[in-house]
């Protein structure tokens, strides 16, 4: 991996682990009703050339509390200001990003792989300053599901050009039971879904997603000679369709919807790591 990574790129993965207590320490919760200090964060830095370096961040509960504050910040309806999300938005970088900022000074991009709640936090748009965020200041920050991500396959492969872009998919929208017919009555892009089953759940046509990618194709046909975009629009934007052509394409560009779990399907846990990743509260026994 650390040969595989471009100059000027870092990459970031954090790590959501239980600590080894010290000989002779003991590793139960204290009487405060605080959750042990055991469970902690700590991201991996890596860059060319260099030795990876480990960057404990401290306990788990702390990390989480922070990222849970900032996002409701972010998220509270009807927020006539951004000086709070901002303050807390500010704790929670002192804690995730400041402490590795120096062995990544100097890179252009970070290759993040999130673990845990990190996988709900947006790096970029943690504030910097008072006036400005991440994402102004850089490094640019891209997001990968695996550290393995960064190593390119041996063999053959095909030349890559042009754009695929997948949009305005069609669902096989069927009936479903109260609790979700009761969600999809009034539609949102933005918001928390309740604890639900995948299975039954109907996705509504995102109509400006079709109009996204007919747009990007169109602008890619005026400005760009890098090979013809083809777009995936339909029945013909499925998963196997965009699997089985990706691998053709420079560029792609996916317009569709996400899926996150309410509060109430459980925590983060470091089973979810990687971007995409969906945890489900286990069966009652």
């Amino acid at each position: 991996m650390r040969e595989a990574l471009p100059e000027g790129t870092a990459l970031v993965s954090y790590v959501r682990y239980r600590r080894r207590p010290a000989p002779g320490a003991d590793a139960r919760p204290a009487d405060s009703g605080r959750e042990p200090t055991l469970n902690a964060y700590a991201p991996l830095v890596l860059r060319k050339g260099r030795p990876i370096e480990v960057v404990p961040l401290g306990a788990a509960a702390r990390v989480e509390r922070l990222a849970a504050a900032w996002r409701a910040g972010i998220a509270a309806p009807g927020s006539a200001t951004e000086a709070q999300p901002r303050l807390s938005g500010a704790a929670l970088r002192r804690v995730i990003w400041d402490p590795f900022a120096l062995h990544i000074a100097g890179v252009n991009q970070v290759l993040v792989v999130p673990d845990g709640v990190l996988s709900l936090v947006p790096l970029a748009a943690l504030p910097t300053d008072r006036r400005q965020y991440l994402v102004e200041t850089g490094p640019v920050v891209h997001y990968l599901s695996a550290e393995r991500d960064v190593v390119t396959p041996a063999g053959d492969r095909p030349p890559r050009s042009g754009l695929l872009a997948l949009g305005g998919p069609s669902f096989d929208v069927r009936p479903a039971g109260p609790m979700m017919a009761a969600a999809m009555a009034s539609p949102r892009r933005g918001g928390e879904a309740p604890c639900i089953d995948l299975a039954s759940t109907v996705f509504t046509p995102l109509n400006g997603t079709l109009r996204e990618v007919n747009e990007r194709s169109a602008l890619w046909r005026a400005s760009v000679s890098d090979g013809t975009p083809e777009v995936l629009v339909g029945t013909r934007a499925s998963e196997r369709a965009f699997k089985e052509r990706a691998l053709f394409f420079r560029v792609l560009h996916v317009a569709t919807h996400g899926f996150f779990a309410g509060h109430t399907c459980g925590p983060p846990v470091a089973s979810t790591r990687g971007v995409g990743g969906l945890w489900s509260r286990p069966a009652a026994r």
